[in-house]
């Protein structure tokens, strides 16, 4: 189950200062001192569950999880949208104007495809920042927006593993739909190698789910303190 909440401008700025910071470990002494003190049979149990509940806040709290909105991603609203933008940028056929936006003209767009494409414009069109790129015939869009991909709503076919990083792919259309650690990536005109090939493919960790993170903490921490079954829930979920 997940929580979501109304997220106050200080909300804001601590799971701003917070989200970038990797994982931190118990302090020095603290796993000896648990395993000198676990409880036996149900208590222990009990007290593997409050480790995997511990360690799970902590993580959550780490990648500013907490207050982000999930949001459906629609591929045919991103398809409509790329070829609506890229007829804007290039002024084919009958176009709807859009309002370029001065960002550093696609800088950060950039880093989520392979080298040789130029930046040709970047404009706000459905709510969205998209920048457009071109290399000789080729026009890729890639659009950001805020929010956690509900990865649940896609179809689970065009579900991949890009280095780590969960990833949503359909061959057809060229979309890919990604998870930064600052909201969601649409990416329009690429292949699926040619994303994992981009700079950003080597943030790896940065953009991974906060469940994945608080899976992957707790079970570790577990493992530590003595709870082998608790700590391969955590990692198998």
């Amino acid at each position: 189950m997940t929580a979501h909440f109304d997220e106050e401008s200080w909300e804001a700025e601590i799971g701003a200062m917070l989200g970038g910071l990797p994982t931190v470990g118990p302090p020095d002494g603290f796993i000896e001192s648990a395993l000198d003190r676990r409880p036996l049979h149900a208590g222990r149990t009990m007290a593997g569950m409050a480790v995997l509940a511990v360690a799970a806040v902590i993580t959550v709290i780490g990648t500013g999880a907490v207050g982000r909105t999930v949001v459906t991603v629609e591929p045919d609203e991103v398809a409509d949208r790329h070829v609506s933008v890229e007829a804007s940028v290039f002024g084919t056929g009958s176009s709807q104007e859009y309002n370029v936006v001065d960002d550093g003209n696609g800088v950060a767009a950039s880093a989520y495809l392979p080298p040789g494409f130029q930046a040709v414009s970047t404009v706000e069109a459905y709510g969205l920042v998209v920048s457009v790129f071109e290399r000789r015939d080729r026009k890729v869009s890639v659009s950001f927006q805020p929010g956690a991909v509900d990865w649940g709503a896609l179809e689970a076919e065009g579900m991949a593993n890009v280095d780590g990083r969960q990833t949503w792919f359909d061959p057809e259309s060229q979309i890919t739909v990604l998870q930064s650690a600052d909201g969601i990536v649409t990416i329009v005109g690429l292949d699926l190698d040619e994303v994992a090939n981009a700079p950003v493919s080597s943030e790896v960790d940065a953009a991974r789910s906060w469940w994945q993170r608080a899976t992957d903490t707790a079970g570790a921490v577990a493992e530590q303190l003595g709870y082998p079954e608790v700590g391969g829930t955590a990692a198998a979920s």
